[in-house]
């Protein structure tokens, strides 16, 4: 408990900046009830009024929950969203960052994970990560390629990258923890080719065996493998149609987070890559799915208008 205490207490101070003035909001489901606790406890220290909302079961529809609870949050200063599925993408929590909240979300967060990306400096995140997004924002044309059989090529002409540093000190700003990222929404329709999923899925974890993806004016028009295939066109099948589009090009820029089975923190390996399927509406897209799905991908070549990015997961850059 004390070394998941310090990192409680790392995100409360550097991480969502709150301050002795201000009034936190947390939102919690029953696993992580006792986590929620923690933090609350923790908070007492550092703000002035914490409001803890706990729903013991979270409701399939994950946008109207968090509607509901938009006049309870809204006057709130900072948020963390302490959840098993993420509430990232959805309406309701861009409605609350418009408001101007601070948001941190951390699906699926487990102590080992708290504890283990948290602990001691991070020099190098938050210079990378900006770098990469500025590389991302000035460049055209890319392609992704892996040993496993990924051959994608992509635009992100006129895109702007997001550098995700995990801090949030200004109203309205939204960061997932642990962070790690600089990422893109690639331009519609621009990616073509084939993407094999090797690393892991959301709500799959570890992929066992690789899953195909031909991929065609920037949908995923065939989804081939075994069990985990069937799984993942499921799941994207139940987000309706516009599920299927790349919405995502990012790159993992933590040195802490570790390959576990958990996308949260799989996606923030160094040098890893993971594309996301259905919303991009946060990264300046334009697709309004109901899910956002992100899947890592292992030692990757990345390449943008020449310039070699990533090669076999070893940054270049």
């Amino acid at each position: 408990m004390p070394e998941t205490l310090r990192s409680v207490n790392r995100i409360l101070t550097e991480c969502i900046c709150i301050r002795k003035s201000e009034t936190l909001g947390i939102l919690a489901d029953g696993p992580h009830r006792s986590l929620a606790t923690v933090f609350y406890n923790a908070a007492v220290n550092h703000c002035k009024d914490i409001r803890l909302t706990v729903l013991e079961t979270l409701p399939a529809d994950r946008e109207r929950t968090l509607a509901a609870l938009v006049g309870h949050f809204q006057d709130c200063d900072a948020l963390l969203l302490l959840t098993e599925r993420s509430f990232s993408h959805l309406p309701s929590r861009r409605k609350l960052s418009r408001a101007g909240l601070r948001i941190a979300s951390l699906p699926g967060i487990t102590e080992e994970s708290l504890k283990r990306t948290f602990h001691g400096p991070l020099p190098a995140l938050s210079e990378l990560t900006r770098k990469l997004a500025d590389i991302l924002t000035i460049a055209s044309n890319g392609s992704l390629t892996t040993d496993s059989g990924t051959d994608l090529s992509f635009t992100v002409k006129n895109r702007k990258g997001y550098a995700d540093i995990g801090v949030i000190r200004n109203p309205g700003e939204f960061t997932n923890l642990p962070a790690g990222e600089a990422a893109a929404a690639p331009a519609a329709r621009s990616a073509e080719g084939k993407l094999v999923l090797d690393g892991s899925f959301p709500r799959i974890g570890i992929l066992h065996n690789p899953v195909t993806v031909t991929v065609k004016e920037g949908r995923a028009v065939r989804i081939a493998g075994g069990s985990e295939a069937v799984r993942i066109r499921k799941m994207l099948t139940g987000c309706g149609r516009e599920a299927r589009i790349i919405a995502e090009i990012g790159i993992g820029t933590n040195p802490k987070a570790k390959f576990t089975g958990l996308t949260l923190e799989d996606e923030k390996v160094f040098g890893s890559v993971h594309i996301g399927f259905g919303n991009n509406l946060s990264f300046g897209g334009k697709n309004a799915a109901d899910c956002h799905y992100d899947a890592v991908l292992l030692n990757p070549t990345l390449i943008l208008d020449g310039k070699v990015i990533l090669k076999h997961g070893v940054f270049r850059v």
